[in-house]
């Protein structure tokens, strides 16, 4: 049984933090009891139901306050945030902005593939070199140093390139 004074001490707590879980926690009780206590005691109930709407305003309100903090420090996805969500004018942008994503994803995802082939072009000339179907002697074929690593970005490099030392 849970005395009164520790349920006004968990309401209180419910207000501050808007949490159930943390206003438990902080004074070791579990929140099974909690909704037990919700559901068998009408005044609690009533209690915590005002408790809970306070604390969700509470952490709605230290969100924004955080939100608008970033805005002042000049943070570009808070501002994009805040615009996009309180602004009919930016509210609207944002479909062009998903629009220009996509495009650039795809133009992306063709250099990729192009550089891809770039790449394995130059494997299947490197591997021509070691088998001797582009080199004439085999001085010519100590001469030339290939590095067959690609890098991860699939962009090809000078170290990709095949050249005579």
């Amino acid at each position: 049984m849970v005395s009164k004074g520790l349920k006004k001490k968990i309401l209180e707590e419910l207000e501050k933090a808007g949490s159930i879980l943390s206003a438990c926690s902080k004074f070791g009780v579990h929140r099974s009891t909690y909704y037990r206590m919700k559901e068998r005691d009408e005044e609690f109930r009533k209690n915590a139901e005002e408790a809970e709407e306070l604390g969700r305003e509470n952490k709605v309100d230290m969100g924004e306050y955080r939100l608008l903090q970033n805005v002042n420090a000049g943070n570009q996805r808070a501002i994009e945030y805040l615009l996009g969500h309180n602004s009919e004018r930016y509210r609207n942008m944002r479909q062009e902005d998903i629009q220009k994503i996509v495009e650039s994803t795809i133009e992306k995802s063709k250099e990729q593939y192009y550089n891809s082939g770039y790449i394995d072009a130059f494997k299947e000339f490197g591997e021509a070199l070691r088998n001797d179907t582009l080199v004439k002697t085999e001085s010519d074929k100590k001469e030339i140093i290939l590095d067959q690593s690609v890098p991860d970005n699939g962009t090809p490099s000078n170290e990709n390139i095949p050249h005579l030392s």
